[in-house]
């Protein structure tokens, strides 16, 4: 999280807050304090002065004695059982104490809803003065539409800002500048899979690690051979597969077993597996949208299906989504081997380099993520009344809520909650030619609990009000 400032000011990294052109240098002033007191609160040891009685330098005494006291709009998600809860309202009652100035908190628990409501709420131009937010791609709008500005510029006014935070703990934007500073002291990091690493008598990387020693480390994990996950809801066809395939012969470990699609997603997640033999006709389950949700964000993996329905058009779209063997069952044991050659010739033809690179590197536009995105829109579009969030979009795709992110914004150009809200509004337009239907009604059914935030939502996409857009299409 961080503290952001409107534009008038700036924008952190993981959580924090905006302050308006009005109240500029109050604002800053209050977020500048919210800060370091937040810091003091997680054990950090700010260095700077944050008195706002003492003066900061010149050219600010016009801000630290106000010829009235001033209200200022602070949203944060330091609401409900946030455990910073207690640290912020200790730090805007000192502000409130010490500047006579009047805080008028909506701080709230952090959801997708309380996002999405923060970004409409810059849209439309009803932002508040101060905003603790989150600074991922959920900040990119704000950032883009030239609402915050850089820390140089807060520091400009305050030398001291995050004078706490070494220079190289600050994010660098895609402009080549630095909004951020991180609220809680610290920067959230990649996390390292230890079990793989342990397995393969890896040590985790420290800060001294270099190029080669990767390297190395990955020519260790190669030579430990190649990790398998088995899926599919027949148990005894797992049980054989483990027992029949001489697995060591052709370098490689069952590493896990699941027997559905959902078990076997988190598996393949967890261990990472270089080969994965799965159904794809599981209860329950689009088995081709798991193979391009899988094959599209874990693309180096090699895919074998195994199926016991004789569907040629079937195997002809897994095929295109990267498959790289398609097995009928019962499935012979010369036709498992020769699967496994193909899958492991086709994985020992890759550098420990491009091993690493295959993960990170950007996807081509190919079939398996256009198959996803493609899946994405339609549950949204069946599902948009309802509560939804990314992170059920991407379960019902078996990807990442990261990865799915990632695809709409590559494929369409627009986030999920763009979409959403899209949605939501073409429904709305629907229901609203039905006049005995009040406009409270309609945003409750199309999925928005707030009526206030349904017609922001709607005046923003069609450039009129819902009541207005009624009396220009429908005659009313």
């Amino acid at each position: 999280m961080m503290i952001l400032h409107k534009k008038s000011v700036g924008h952190a990294n993981d959580y924090g807050g905006f302050a308006t052109k009005r109240n500029k240098l109050l604002a800053l002033l209050l977020s500048a304090v919210l800060l370091l007191s937040l810091l003091v609160g997680c054990g950090g040891k700010p260095t700077g002065n944050p008195d706002p009685t003492k003066d900061p330098g010149p050219g600010t005494q016009e801000t630290q004695k106000p010829a009235a006291p001033v209200e200022l709009n602070v949203v944060t998600s330091y609401g409900g059982d946030d455990g910073n809860r207690k640290n912020y309202e200790n730090a805007v009652k000192a502000y409130e104490e010490a500047t006579g100035n009047k805080i008028l908190d909506a701080s709230a628990s952090s959801n997708e809803e309380w996002k999405a409501k923060v970004l409409t709420d810059f849209e439309t131009g009803t932002e508040p003065d101060v905003l603790f937010f989150f600074t991922n791609a959920d900040a990119e709008p704000i950032v883009k539409a030239g609402k915050v500005v850089d820390i140089a510029t807060i520091r400009a006014e305050y030398p001291d800002y995050g004078s706490n935070m070494r220079d190289s703990m600050l994010a660098v934007a895609s402009d080549g500048k630095n909004y951020a500073v991180p609220s809680s002291g610290f920067w959230e990091n990649m996390f390292v899979n230890t079990k793989v690493l342990e397995d393969c008598g890896v040590a985790v990387p420290g800060p001294d690690y270099t190029w080669d020693q990767f390297l190395k480390d990955c020519q260790a994990i190669k030579d430990k051979g190649y990790k398998v996950v088995l899926v599919d809801d027949e148990s005894l066809i797992v049980e054989g597969l483990r027992k029949v395939v001489d697995w060591a012969g052709h370098h490689c470990q069952v590493a896990a077993a699941a027997h559905d699609a959902a078990s076997g997603a988190r598996a393949i997640r967890e261990h990472r597996p270089d080969i994965l033999f799965t159904d794809i006709k599981m209860p329950g389950e689009d088995g081709l949208t798991m193979l391009a949700g899988l094959k599209g964000e874990f693309p180096r993996m090699q895919i074998a299906v195994l199926t016991g329905y004789r569907d040629f058009e079937y195997a002809q779209r897994a095929i295109r989504l990267g498959v790289a063997r398609f097995l009928l069952k019962p499935s012979k044991m010369e036709e498992l081997e020769e699967a496994l050659d193909y899958m492991t010739g086709v994985l020992d033809r890759l550098s420990p380099d491009e091993r690493a690179q295959a993960e990170d590197r950007p996807e081509p536009e190919d079939a398996a993520n256009s198959f996803v995105v493609r899946q994405a829109k339609a549950y949204i579009a069946r599902r948009c009344a309802e509560k939804l969030t990314l992170q059920e979009v991407a379960d019902h795709c078996f990807v990442s809520q990261w990865h799915l992110s990632k695809l709409l914004n590559r494929h369409l150009g627009q986030p999920f909650y763009d979409l959403l809200n899209a949605e939501r509004v073409r429904r709305a337009k629907e229901l609203l030619e039905d006049p005995a239907l009040r406009i409270s009604e309609i945003a409750e059914r199309v999925g928005y609990a707030d009526t206030a935030h349904f017609s922001r939502v709607f005046k923003k996409l069609e450039g009129v009000s819902a009541g207005e857009w009624r009396n220009l299409h429908c005659g009313r």
